[in-house]
């Protein structure tokens, strides 16, 4: 028998996916030149100066009209004061406001002809129910406040609570007002 020795070549072929492999990381970008860098710096720089400087130059011009007002305040604290202390020497109790601009005293109707010696004219400002939410059939539901402010002290204010009667130029109306209003629903 023969011997036969045959070489078979077998050829293989693979068709596989092609693999994905990560993209190349991106080298980081160079910095600009230094010239460019530095022109970009000192650009902003400049930009932030020149806003610091206009703020100081603000604050400079709003302290320069603040101490031109220093007089002027300084006569109406002392002129408050004056008649602060001419209400209670006169047996009143006056309320000054916290930075001392405004005096409010409560008082009842029979001293308002002593107060009026001390301030002088006092026209009304204004009128307003002291307790708005009383029923009309309850006694709190008629009285008033009334405020006067005299013309020579504006600063001052004058208080009393007094009953509102028929023969009075105003009348207690109750308003009833309609509201509209949006109201979403979320879906």
């Amino acid at each position: 028998m023969e011997n036969l020795e045959a070489t078979l070549e077998v050829e293989t072929v693979t068709t596989a996916a092609p693999v994905e492999t990560d993209p190349p990381a991106l080298a980081p970008e160079p910095p600009p030149p230094a010239d460019v860098r530095e022109e970009e710096i000192g650009t902003r720089t400049q930009a932030r100066v020149r806003g610091t400087r206009s703020s100081i130059d603000y604050y400079r011009s709003r302290i320069a009209e603040m101490e031109k007002e220093i007089p002027e305040i300084e006569g109406k604290v002392r002129e408050c004061f004056a008649v602060y202390d001419a209400l209670k020497a006169a047996g009143f109790d006056p309320k000054l406001s916290p930075w001392f601009e405004e005096i409010t005293v409560t008082t009842t109707e029979k001293d308002l002809i002593p107060l009026a010696r001390i301030l002088h004219s006092m026209p009304e400002s204004g009128r307003e129910l002291v307790n708005p939410d009383a029923p009309a059939k309850y006694k709190e539901s008629r009285m008033i406040r009334v405020s006067l402010r005299p013309t020579k002290y504006p600063f001052v204010t004058v208080e009393y609570v007094t009953k509102a009667t028929p023969g009075m130029a105003c009348e207690i109306q109750t308003v009833v007002t309609k509201e509209r209003k949006l109201v979403c629903k979320r879906q």
